[in-house]
């Protein structure tokens, strides 16, 4: 039965979203809503904010609200785990509202592939994220990056740790001035020049990856171009939703190789964000270990998705008070037997469109042209 119908937009989203996955060989997680407070203590570095909402269990533990899934996955990742997993997961997660005032219940929906990370994995990987927001919005772009090709860039500089931290914030920030601010007394001319060159690179795939690989100083930042080129030639039609831009958010101590993120008309924010993530794997003691994945973050949809306008109605009956109430039922009975969406009651659905009016007075019904 198809209840695309009678489902909010974004229900019948995340619905198609689970499906697209499960075709690819995702199988479903499922985790609890907490877990000990020290986890998410000891792994705040990769967390989006530093709060957490934490409580105290019957037994006197500290416990936290789920703020991230990646990290429970990754916990439960086995070090001796041969082969591949490839999971996706429709989780809760908690976390202080960007006014920083608050905290939000918000849902996101995401897919892990953890083992060894081929290029067709990648591949994989961004052709699914694109797909992704196409069910969402055909205009929708990704934004395709890749941390070697700063970080060789930087290393080729001699950048201070501390200068290097300063000019990520500004490249992310297409901060400009920040970076002329810091010229003369972190950064020379030429360093600057630069900086400036690789911020600028952001628009058309084609056209960027020339800028990208003309401005080539190490291995590393050829290596970054050459898989983003690779990745892209074979993406056929699903070129037309692809961008380069070196400007996205790149947390080293995270992500390695491959970054990328995800927008939709209307919306300021990026709505999916992802790439390869074998540094956090390292660090959380899965040694060997590879990783990628994305996540989609619904607080960000939800607002896109249900201000569209909903689907018409099939029908609109109203019926007055000396209506018999078999009268209306049989007739709800039979258009909705048929799979019909109906509206029924003394008055017009408030900025609904329909598509046939009803009307039932003194038992008699008449039909009528909708307003759809």
């Amino acid at each position: 039965m198809n209840f695309s119908g009678t489902l909010r937009r974004d229900e019948q989203v995340s619905l198609e979203l689970r499906a697209l996955y499960e075709r690819h060989g995702y199988k479903k997680f499922r985790m609890g809503k907490f877990e000990e407070y020290d986890f998410y203590a000891r792994n705040r570095d990769y967390l989006a904010g530093s709060s957490l909402l934490t409580f105290t269990d019957l037994d006197g533990k500290l416990m936290a609200l789920r703020p991230d899934v990646t990290l429970s996955i990754v916990k439960r990742t086995k070090e001796n785990q041969s082969g591949s997993e490839k999971l996706y997961y429709t989780e809760n997660v908690y976390r202080a509202a960007h006014s920083a005032t608050e905290y939000k219940e918000t849902y996101q929906i995401g897919i892990e592939h953890i083992g060894k990370v081929s290029p067709y994995t990648s591949l994989e990987m961004v052709s699914l994220a694109v797909r992704s927001l196409r069910l969402i919005d055909t205009g929708s772009l990704i934004s395709l990056s890749h941390t070697g090709f700063l970080s060789g860039l930087f290393e080729n500089l001699g950048l201070s740790a501390a200068a290097e931290k300063a000019v990520r914030t500004c490249i992310e920030g297409k901060n400009h001035h920040g970076i002329t601010a810091m010229t003369g007394d972190v950064l020379t001319k030429q360093q600057a020049d630069a900086i400036f060159a690789a911020m600028d690179i952001s628009g058309s795939f084609r056209e960027c990856i020339e800028q990208a690989k003309a401005m080539c100083r190490t291995d590393a930042m050829r290596a970054a171009a050459e898989e983003l080129e690779m990745l892209y030639d074979v993406l056929g039609e699903l070129k037309n939703n692809i961008r380069l831009d070196f400007s996205i958010p790149s947390d080293t101590q995270y992500y390695n190789g491959l970054i990328f993120c995800g927008y939709v008309k209307g919306v300021s924010r990026a709505v999916l964000s992802g790439g390869r993530y074998d540094n956090l794997m390292e660090k959380m003691g899965k040694k060997g270990k590879q990783a990628i994945g994305f996540a989609l973050y619904f607080d960000e949809l939800e607002r896109f998705l249900n201000t569209q306008p909903p689907e018409p109605l099939d029908a609109c009956i109203i019926y007055d008070r000396n209506s018999c109430l078999s009268t209306v039922a049989d007739t709800v009975k039979l258009l909705t037997g048929e799979g019909k969406k109906v509206w029924a009651a003394e008055s017009e659905p408030e900025g609904r469109l329909y598509r046939r009016l009803i009307r039932i007075e003194n038992n008699t019904v008449k039909e009528e042209e909708g307003n759809a």
